[in-house]
C-alpha cells in the first residue's frame, strides 16, 4: 500500500505528463500555423473537392443551357419552314388585298423569328447543326441579306457532312449569291469556282438523280452567266444542261419535262441581258427575200409590252409579168429571241371552224452579226430549207 508521499509523487508525475502533452499540442498547431496553404493536405482536399462539385454544378448548367438552345433553334426554323409554306399556300385569287395583308403579317412573324435564330446561332457557335445553318441561310439570301447568308453558307461547308445533298445544295447557294449582280458579294470567279465545286462532287455519280443534279446545275449556271452578260459562258452551260438531261433513263419522266422547260428557261434568261436588247433593236424594220416560188416580206416591231411582233407577207413569183399575181393575206406573229444567235417566230392562223383557239406555226431563226441578214426556216415544196432575208 503506498504512503501518502508516493501518492503526492504519483500526482505531480501525473500533472507534468498532461503538462507535456498540452505543450506538444501547442508546438504542433504552432507549427502548422507556420507551413503554407497549399502544403496542408486537409486543406487542399477541401478545395479540390470544392472546384470538383463547381465545375460539375457549371458544366451542367453549360449542357443545359447549350441543349434548350439546340431545341429553340431546332423548333425556330422548323416554324420559318412552315411560315413560307402558309404564304405559298395563301389564296390571292378570291381576296387579294385580305390575301396581301396575310401575306405581309406572315413574312414580318418569320423575320421576327430569323433574327431570334441567328441571336441563337451566334450564341451556339460551331454547335449549330449544317441544315439549321442552310435553311436560315437560304432566308437571308431570300431576302437580300448576302453577307449573312454568306456566312451561314460557309458554316455549312466548314462542318464535316455526309449529307451529299445538303453541301451540293449549299454550294450552288453561295454560287448564286457571288454572282448576283450589283451586290457587295458580286464575284463571278468566286461564282464559277463553286458551281465548278458542285459539278466535279458529282462527278463520279452515275445514278439518274445524281445526273438530273448534274444538269441542273450547269442549267442555273448558264443563267447566272446570262444575268451577267456573258453570253459564250452561258451558252457552254446551257448546252452542258442539254447534254446531260439528255442522258437520264429514258424512262425517267423528269428528261422530258426538263429538256422541253430548258429552252424556255434559257430564253427567258437571254432576253434580261445587255445583248438581248441590242440585237431586238436591230431585229426592228422591214426584211425581204425570196424563197424560189415567192417573195416574202417580213416586217418586225417592238410592242408596248417589249415583246418583238412581226407580220409576214408573201406574193407568187409572177410567171408571166403581164399579170401580176395577188399578195398573199399577211401572217401575224411573235419573236422570241433563244440567244444571241437564234430565234423562234410563231404565226397564228385564224381557224374558222373553232375561232378560239387559232392554228399556230413556229419556225427557226438564225441571227447574224453585224446584223445585215437574217435566214428564216421555212417549207419550200415538201421539205425545209433556210431563207435569207436582207433588212431593207
Amino acid at each position: 500500500m503506498a504512503t501518502p508521499a508516493e501518492d503526492r509523487l504519483a500526482g505531480i508525475v501525473a500533472e507534468i505528463k498532461v503538462i507535456r502533452d498540452r505543450v506538444d499540442e501547442l508546438q504542433i498547431k504552432s507549427a502548422e500555423q507556420r507551413v503554407v496553404w497549399y502544403k496542408q493536405p486537409a486543406l487542399l482536399i477541401s478545395i479540390l473537392a470544392l472546384l470538383v462539385s463547381t465545375v460539375t454544378t457549371i458544366g451542367a448548367f453549360v449542357a443545359q443551357a447549350r441543349a434548350k438552345n439546340l431545341s429553340d433553334l431546332q423548333q425556330l426554323t422548323t416554324d420559318i419552314v412552315d411560315i413560307n409554306k402558309q404564304v405559298l399556300d395563301i389564296d390571292f385569287t378570291k381576296d387579294p388585298s385580305k390575301a396581301t395583308n396575310l401575306s405581309s403579317l406572315l413574312n414580318n412573324k418569320r423575320q421576327i423569328m430569323i433574327s431570334q435564330a441567328k441571336e441563337l446561332i451566334s450564341k451556339m457557335g460551331s454547335r449549330v447543326p449544317p441544315e439549321i445553318l442552310y435553311t436560315i441561310g437560304y432566308q437571308e439570301q431570300t431576302d437580300g441579306r448576302a453577307e449573312s447568308a454568306e456566312k451561314m453558307y460557309l458554316g455549312v461547308l466548314g462542318q464535316s457532312s455526309n449529307d451529299d445533298v445538303l453541301q451540293l445544295a449549299t454550294r450552288r447557294s453561295l454560287a448564286i449569291l457571288y454572282m448576283t449582280p450589283s451586290t457587295n458579294l458580286t464575284d463571278l470567279a468566286k461564282g464559277r469556282q463553286q458551281f465548278a465545286a458542285a459539278i466535279g462532287f458529282l462527278a463520279k455519280k452515275r445514278d439518274d438523280n445524281s445526273i438530273f443534279q448534274r444538269a441542273f446545275t450547269y442549267e442555273t449556271w448558264g443563267g447566272m452567266e446570262f444575268l451577267n452578260n456573258q453570253l459564250q459562258e452561258g451558252k457552254e452551260a446551257y448546252d452542258n444542261a442539254e447534254k446531260w438531261f439528255k442522258t437520264l433513263s429514258p424512262v425517267n419522266p423528269l428528261r422530258p419535262s426538263s429538256l422541253s422547260a430548258l429552252p424556255q428557261y434559257k430564253a427567258a434568261n437571254f432576253r434580261a441581258t445587255s445583248a438581248a436588247m441590242r440585237i431586238a433593236s436591230k431585229l426592228q424594220g422591214t426584211w425581204k427575200g425570196t424563197d424560189k416560188i415567192r417573195q416574202l416580206e417580213l416586217t418586225v416591231i417592238n410592242s408596248d409590252t417589249g415583246a418583238l411582233t412581226c407580220s409576214m407577207s408573201s406574193t407568187p413569183i409572177a410567171l408571166d409579168p403581164s399579170q401580176p399575181p395577188a399578195k398573199d393575206s399577211p401572217l401575224n406573229g411573235v419573236i422570241s429571241l433563244e440567244d444571241d444567235a437564234q430565234a423562234e417566230v410563231t404565226f397564228s392562223v385564224p381557224n374558222f371552224l373553232d375561232p378560239s383557239h387559232p392554228t399556230t406555226y413556229t419556225f427557226k431563226l438564225r441571227l447574224s452579226d453585224p446584223g445585215e441578214t437574217i435566214q428564216m426556216q421555212e417549207v419550200v415544196g415538201s421539205k425545209w430549207e433556210w431563207v435569207t432575208l436582207t433588212k431593207s
